[in-house]
C-alpha cells in the first residue's frame, strides 16, 4: 500500500520552520488528514488514472449529469482544445478526464505542478507553475511546449484558463473566473485547432471566497477542505459546439480570444430547460384536442373545389387556396392540426381547436398529400383592403397585437396580404417539400393576384426558448432587419422589455453578435437541445423580411411575435426563380410595373380634380 501523505507544506510550497511545525494542525484544520485516509482506502500499485479517478469519484458520491446532445459534441479525434470554467480547482478537472477519457484516451490536461503529488495522475497531466517561484521559468516552458506539441500531433488538451479558481468579484457582485489567461490564446494560435468550450458546475464555499481575498498561498491550502464539502454533489457539464480556429484568427488581439472563448463558456451556464414554460405549460387548463376529420371526408371536400383554387401540384402535394365556406370540415382539421402543431412547441390556446372569427372571412392555403390524403401544412390569408373595408383595421387579425395607424397601410401600396397561422404537420417537418409547396402555393397566388405585393404578419418565437434566446433573438432582429419610418406606424399592445446584453446573461457578459451567423450559434450553444433560430424566422430574412415590432401574445403562451413585414417584388432573384420559375417571374414584374403605372397616373388624375 502507498504510505505516501499529503502535507500542508507540501501544498502550498510553504518552506518556513513554523509551518513544519504546526502541519498536524494545519493539516486536521484544513481536512488534508480526510484526504490522506480517503486515498489511503482507495489506492493500490498499478491503478490506471481512469481507475483512480472512478475510485474517487464513487467515493465521493458525485452524480454527474451530461446530457447525450452534449457528448456528441465531443470530437472524436484529431487536434482539440478544452477550455472550461474553474469552479472549485480540483474536482471538474477529474470529472473531466473521467467523461472525456473513455472517447479520448489521448486527453491531457494542462494543470498547477501541484498536481504531482498524487502520483496515480500523473500521465493525466502536463504540469506548469502557475503561482510559484518558477512561475516564469524553465519548467513552465517545458510545459506549454510540451502542451502545444501534443495538440499538434493530434491530441486532445483540457486548460483551465482563468489559472485559479473563480472567486467573487465584488464589482460584479458574483462568483465567476478571473479574467482568462491570454497565454491560452497562443496555445491555441500555435497549433491551429478547434476550441471546445465547456461550463462545469460548483461551488467553493463562503470560507474559500474570503480565503480569495488573501494570497494565492490560502487559496490553494484551502483546496483540500473545498474539495471534501463537494462529497454528496451532483454536477452538471454542458458542452457548447467547436468554435474554429478561423473565427478565432478574425479576433485582433489574444485578450479578445480569450473574452471571446469565457463568454461561450459562461452562456453555457444559461442553457437550462426553461422550467417557467414547462410549468406554466402544466399548470395550463389544456382541453382535449378536438379528434381528426375522416380523410375521406376531407378528400370529398377538396374534390368539390373549382379548377382556378388549386395552385400547382409538386411532387405528391397539391396545393390549394380556399375559403372558408368552400372547406367546413377541412377547415376544422386545420384548426385541429394548428393546436397539435403549436402545442408540441410551448404554443397554442389550450382549447380543443385553434379557430378564431378571422378563419370565417380569411383564405385558407394549404398543401394537400394526395397518396396519404393527409394535410401537410397550411397557411391563412388575409386580403387587407377587403378587410379594412368591410370590418376597419379591427377587423385584421394582428391589429389583436400590434395597433396600427392608418397611414401603414396606406404605405403598403398597390395592396398587402396578412400571413398567419403557418403550420407544417409533424410528419412533414424537414421534409425539402413541405416548406417549399406552400411557398410555391403563395407566389402562384401572388401571379394571378400582383396588386398584392407586401406580405405581413406575426412571425412567432415560442416560449419554448428560454428567456435570454428570447431577448438575443429579439433586440437582433429589430435592430439588424427593422425600419425606422415603419416602426414609427406600428406599436405592440405588450411590448417586450428589453434589457441590456450584460444584465441578459450577466456571467457571460455577452457582446451583442454581428450577424445573423453568430447568432444562431449563441442560441444553438444556450438551448438545451441545441435548437437555433425558427426555420420561418430564417426562411423570412433570406426573402428580405423586415422585423418591425414585437409584441408578446398572452393568450398563446407568452409567445414573442415579430411583425414581419416583406416587399414581394424585391425578393432576390435566385429566390423569386426557384418560388415561381423564371418565365413567371418575368410575367409577374410586368403586370407589378403596369400598376406601377396605374397608380401614378391614378395620383395625376386626383391632382387635376383637387
Amino acid at each position: 500500500m502507498n504510505t505516501k501523505k499529503l502535507s500542508f507544506y507540501e501544498l502550498t510550497g510553504a518552506k518556513s520552520p513554523i509551518h513544519k511545525l504546526m502541519d498536524p494542525v494545519l493539516s486536521r484544520v484544513l481536512h488534508l488528514n480526510k484526504l490522506n485516509d480517503v486515498y489511503q482506502r482507495i489506492t493500490e500499485p498499478g491503478l490506471s488514472d481512469v481507475e483512480f479517478i472512478d475510485r474517487v469519484l464513487k467515493t465521493m458520491k458525485i452524480d454527474v449529469n451530461l446530457s447525450d446532445a452534449d457528448y456528441s459534441l465531443i470530437p472524436k479525434e484529431g487536434p482539440c482544445v478544452v477550455t472550461c470554467n474553474h469552479p472549485t480547482g480540483t474536482l471538474e478537472g477529474l470529472i473531466l478526464a473521467r467523461l472525456f477519457k473513455t472517447m479520448r484516451p489521448d486527453m491531457k490536461i494542462l494543470a498547477n505542478s501541484r498536481v504531482e503529488l498524487v502520483p496515480e495522475l500523473d500521465d493525466l497531466f502536463i504540469h506548469v507553475d502557475t503561482m510559484g517561484e518558477n512561475a516564469n521559468g524553465n519548467g513552465n516552458v517545458r510545459g506549454l511546449v510540451r502542451a502545444i506539441k501534443h495538440v499538434k500531433n493530434g491530441g486532445m488538451l483540457l486548460i483551465f484558463p482563468a489559472g485559479a479558481v473563480s472567486k467573487i468579484n465584488l464589482k460584479k457582485g458574483r462568483i465567476c473566473d478571473p479574467q482568462w489567461q491570454n497565454g491560452v490564446a497562443r496555445i491555441i494560435r500555435k497549433t491551429n485547432a478547434p476550441v471546445l468550450p465547456l461550463h462545469i458546475d460548483g461551488n467553493s464555499g463562503p470560507l474559500f471566497q474570503i480565503a480569495s481575498f488573501f494570497s494565492p498561498s490560502v487559496r490553494i491550502a484551502m483546496m483540500p477542505r473545498m474539495l471534501t464539502r463537494q462529497v454528496g454533489r451532483k454536477v452538471t457539464v454542458r458542452i457548447g459546439y467547436p468554435v474554429m480556429a478561423e473565427k478565432l484568427r478574425g479576433f485582433s488581439t489574444d485578450e479578445e480570444v480569450m473574452a471571446y472563448l469565457r463568454s461561450k463558456t459562461y452562456m453555457l451556464r444559461d442553457r437550462l430547460m426553461n422550467r417557467l414554460f414547462k410549468n406554466r405549460m402544466k399548470n395550463r387548463k389544456l382541453k382535449t384536442i378536438s379528434a381528426p376529420v375522416a380523410p375521406s371526408v376531407l378528400s370529398r371536400e377538396i374534390a368539390k373545389l373549382k379548377a382556378d383554387d388549386k395552385m400547382l401540384s409538386i411532387g405528391n402535394f397539391d396545393v390549394y387556396v380556399a375559403e372558408s365556406h368552400q372547406i367546413p370540415h377541412l377547415l376544422l382539421e386545420l384548426g385541429r392540426l394548428r393546436e397539435e402543431t403549436f402545442r408540441a412547441v410551448g404554443e397554442g390556446t389550450g382549447d380543443v381547436i385553434d379557430i378564431t372569427s378571422h378563419d370565417a372571412y380569411y383564405l385558407h392555403l394549404f398543401s394537400w398529400d394526395r397518396e396519404k390524403k393527409r394535410i401537410v401544412g397550411a397557411y391563412r390569408l388575409g386580403k387587407t383592403d377587403e378587410i379594412i373595408e368591410k370590418y376597419g383595421i379591427d377587423g385584421v387579425y394582428s391589429s389583436e397585437l400590434f395597433d396600427y395607424k392608418a397611414e401603414f397601410f396606406e404605405k403598403l401600396r398597390p395592396g398587402s396580404l396578412e400571413l398567419g397561422r403557418s403550420f407544417i404537420v409533424k410528419d412533414y417537418q424537414g421534409q425539402y417539400l413541405s416548406l417549399l409547396s406552400l411557398w410555391r402555393g403563395i407566389s402562384q397566388y401572388l401571379l394571378r393576384n400582383p396588386q398584392y405585393r407586401y406580405l405581413y404578419g406575426p412571425v412567432s418565437i415560442s416560449s419554448d426558448y428560454t428567456a435570454i434566446s428570447r431577448q438575443l433573438m429579439c433586440r437582433f432582429l429589430l435592430d439588424t432587419y427593422g425600419d425606422d419610418e415603419l416602426q414609427d406606424l406600428v406599436h405592440a399592445r405588450v411590448p417586450m422589455n428589453f434589457k441590456s446584453e450584460r444584465s441578459i446573461s450577466p456571467y457571460a457578459e455577452l457582446e451583442f453578435p454581428e450577424d445573423i451567423t453568430e447568432l444562431s450559434e449563441m442560441i444553438r450553444d444556450i438551448e438545451i437541445d441545441h435548437k437555433s433560430i425558427p426555420i420561418l424566422v430564417k426562411q423570412y430574412l433570406k426573402l428580405g423580411g423586415k422585423i418591425i415590432a414585437f409584441n408578446i401574445d398572452k393568450a398563446f403562451n407568452e409567445t414573442a411575435d415579430g411583425l414581419l413585414l416583406m416587399d414581394f417584388y424585391n425578393i432576390n432573384e435566385k429566390s423569386m426563380n426557384k418560388l415561381m420559375g423564371k418565365e413567371n417571374v418575368v410575367l409577374y414584374r410586368e403586370k407589378i410595373k403596369q400598376l406601377e403605372m396605374e397608380d401614378v397616373e391614378v395620383e395625376q388624375l386626383e391632382v387635376k380634380i383637387a
